[in-house]
């Protein structure tokens, strides 16, 4: 939630700032070409960027779901369970090998690791190529 917080701030700004201007004073214009004393925000490390993470169209939705209740009777049954599966996706898209997905994927989903690596496969094999 945080990386998506500073973006938003910045664009709020930048709409906001848009709104000030526009006055025909040439005080005003003076003023708004001087430098600024404020100190300029600190550069920060380049991060990259969160890789995309996809969401299942209706017929993976359904397809996952499927899988899902045929590994734990049960499972899938709450839009929680898809959204856990997106989270399982963005463990794949930033690189994390199986075992660690599957710990994860049994930590969100409350199940044992060999349940939790049945998960992995049917995230990737539904939509998270």
């Amino acid at each position: 939630m945080r990386s998506f917080a500073m973006p938003a701030l910045a664009a709020v700004a930048v709409f906001a700032l848009a709104g000030c201007g526009g006055s025909d004073d040439k005080a005003d214009s003076e003023s708004s070409t001087a430098p600024s004393s404020a100190p300029s925000a600190p550069a920060t490390p380049s991060t990259p960027a969160a890789p995309a993470v996809p969401s299942p169209d209706e017929a993976q939705a359904q397809a996952l779901t499927t899988v899902l209740d045929a590994l734990k009777p049960g499972l899938g049954s709450d839009d929680k369970d898809l959204s856990d599966a997106r989270n399982v996706c963005l463990d794949i898209k930033q690189g994390k090998d199986d075992a660690t997905a599957a710990k994860n994927a049994a930590a969100r989903y409350g199940t044992d690791e060999v349940i939790a690596a049945g998960i992995v496969a049917a995230v990737k094999a539904s939509f998270c190529s």
